[in-house]
């Protein structure tokens, strides 16, 4: 199989896989508030979620100067304080999140959903444990919110974040079982929204640290293709870096995972992906060179709004053997792309595109071998 032949490879894989591929979306509507809140004389006027909780209606309690009430998640470990003072016309909201309080805001104005603009930025204190409890039992790189940045914050549901993973053609149908057993969660309370984007990336293997795989380009080559049901880029290339440090470098045509959800469902929508092999297991990393548990397969947490610029995202993993890197993981057009009303039969059949492409181009590359096996690319 020639360079030529590679790149004509490519090139008919690029044209006829399906670029985005739509999820089925989690949608949970909301019991809105039934009056201002200076107007609120019971709970049920209240809204039925806020931020990182559902309303724990036997809380309200009205008195001469307002009113307060609590949402509660994780058993009552995670809780929103809701107040409204009467004298100031003011709302006052607390927020703790598995028993670390994070931070809170006030609102003047006479509308609940001001509370959403009043929010600045996105505690670390929260970042910072969810970050060491997730990368200790998964598979996953946690990227904590940057000082400055902004943060997508909706009413009623707070903060978002989103997750981006590799998912080989061979897991894409996973996906589809995965948003279904989301859907039918009772524990999940908030909207998740998903889709797939074929996108391209590298992985870089440092001699020495890595398999017998990773030291030559031919059988580099293969083993990725393998992995991920899609033919690399281009022949895996010898790169030395400005510490001496040398690394086989391949570039990878993958499927990314895009899924976007309020930081009160993150745990919840990583365990569903791990029960249906889309992330893997921490305590595989070292001995792993498949997916959803190598290393060049982790999913990356990050603030919503990330994944569509162009961060230039790298990692090492925990034994320094690999980097792995993204220029970004989606873009706009592939949003925008995206309808609400999406059609569980269009996933279907475009994840049965991309499998048909996938055999065929494994067929097309096992002949290749088996008439040139000891030379993959002259």
């Amino acid at each position: 199989m020639s360079e030529t032949d590679i790149a004509d490879a490519i090139s008919q894989a690029v044209d006829e896989l399906p670029a985005v591929i739509p999820l089925l979306k989690i949608e949970r509507p909301h019991a809105s508030a039934q009056c201002p809140p200076s107007k609120v004389k019971s709970a049920a006027d209240l809204p039925g979620r806020l931020f990182l909780g559902s309303l724990d209606s036997r809380s309200f309690r009205m008195t001469a100067e307002g009113w307060n009430a609590t949402y509660l998640d994780h058993g009552g470990e995670t809780r929103v304080e809701l107040s409204f003072a009467k004298g100031t016309n003011r709302l006052w909201l607390e927020q703790t999140w598995r028993g670390i309080w994070g931070c809170g805001c006030t609102s003047s104005s006479d509308e609940f959903g001001h509370l959403a603009r009043s929010v600045g930025g996105f505690p670390s204190v929260w970042d910072d444990p969810a970050k060491e409890d997730l990368e200790a039992r998964y598979n996953v790189q946690y990227l904590p919110t940057q000082d400055g940045a902004y943060v997508i914050t909706g009413f009623p549901d707070g903060a978002f974040k989103s997750l981006a993973c590799p998912v080989p053609v061979s897991k894409l149908r996973n996906l589809i079982a995965c948003h279904r057993k989301m859907d039918g969660d009772p524990a999940i309370k908030t909207n998740i929204s998903g889709h797939l984007h074929l996108q391209s990336g590298a992985v870089n293997y440092l001699v020495g640290r890595n398999g017998l795989f990773a030291s030559d380009p031919d059988i580099l080559y293969t083993h990725t293709f393998g992995q991920t049901g899609l033919p690399p880029l281009a022949l895996p290339v010898w790169e030395t870096g400005g510490d001496g440090t040398r690394a086989l470098t391949v570039h990878r045509l993958i499927y990314i995972y895009n899924v976007m959800f309020s930081f009160r469902e993150l745990e919840r929508v990583v365990k569903h992906l791990r029960d249906h092999g889309i992330v893997g297991a921490a305590d595989a990393l070292d001995r792993s060179d498949t997916a959803p548990s190598a290393p060049e397969f982790a999913a990356v947490i990050l603030q919503a709004g990330l994944e569509v610029q162009p961060i230039e995202f790298n990692y090492f993993d925990s034994s320094q053997r690999r980097r792995t890197f993204y220029e970004r993981f989606t873009d706009m057009d592939a949003l925008l792309s995206l309808a609400d009303d999406r059609n569980p039969e269009e996933t279907a059949t475009s994840i049965e595109l991309a499998e048909t492409v996938s055999r065929r181009l494994a067929d097309q590359f096992q002949n290749a071998l088996e008439r040139a096996p000891l030379e993959l690319v002259h």
